[in-house]
């Protein structure tokens, strides 16, 4: 099984460190110097012992999280103020509206498409193909600001008494396949974003991208703030310094 990131975090906090200011704004190189580096590494032996599994080898990309919103165009990330923004979940994804001066809601994804087409909240945040493909244009979403603010990942995992009985030269097939074809995976859930973008476009959704300028001062600016917001979402100190250390490298 492959769970997302995000409903790790229940067991092993550390679980969603891709989320930190570090990360915002950053190439999907930099995120994966740190999923594939000590940080991953860091945070698969906490959710190896927490959940008795084994971890089958590199994370997978679900893709980044972007800004999206029903009426009012998004030029720029000031126009994030006072919206009423869907939120996945978690202290970081809140924390990053307010940062922004919107205000947080969340809401089951099963319910967006409805909650959003009656005006429940003004926008969301969400990746490309995971909007495209719950076709949220017929709901009235129709802006789209592209800041890479989080990446969403998936963990490859075996339960840990099942993985015992596989013996020990199936079980280094299993992790040699894994590796072999994580690259090309990459390289497909990249695409399927892309090809998200391009379909969103074509059913009407206007998309302004920011600038890396940009993107380099807010996360400037965020990064004062990183401890003390992995401190409320319960990530470790060791591991903030994992991934500092990760994505300096």
């Amino acid at each position: 099984m492959c769970p997302g990131t995000w409903t790790i975090t229940g067991f092993v906090p550390d679980a969603d460190f891709s989320q930190l200011p570090a990360f915002y704004g950053q190439t999907i190189d930099v995120v994966h110097k740190a999923t594939d580096g000590s940080a991953g590494k860091f945070v698969n032996q906490k959710v190896a012992q927490k959940l008795n599994v084994q971890v089958l080898g590199g994370w997978f990309d679900l893709g980044f999280n972007q800004w999206f919103s029903t009426k009012k165009p998004l030029t720029s990330l000031a126009d994030l103020k006072d919206m009423k923004l869907r939120s996945p979940g978690g202290v970081l994804n809140s924390w990053r509206i307010r940062f922004f001066g919107g205000i947080p809601n969340v809401t089951a994804w099963p319910d967006v498409p409805l909650a959003m087409s009656q005006g429940t909240f003004d926008g969301l945040i969400s990746t490309n193909e995971s909007v495209n493909s719950a076709k949220l244009f017929d709901s009235g979403m129709r802006h789209s600001l592209q800041d890479h603010q989080g990446m969403g990942l998936y963990v490859p995992l075996m339960n840990h008494d099942f993985w015992g009985k596989l013996g020990a030269k199936l079980q280094q097939t299993v992790v040699q396949l894994w590796t072999d074809n994580m690259p090309t995976w990459r390289t497909n859930t990249a695409k399927a974003q892309e090809a998200g973008r391009d379909a969103l476009q074509k059913a009407g959704v206007a998309f302004v991208d920011v600038a890396k300028a940009e993107l380099d001062g807010v996360r400037a600016k965020m990064l004062p703030q990183q401890d003390k917001v992995a401190a409320d979402s319960h990530m470790s100190e060791e591991l903030v310094k994992l991934v500092m250390t990760d994505v300096s490298a």
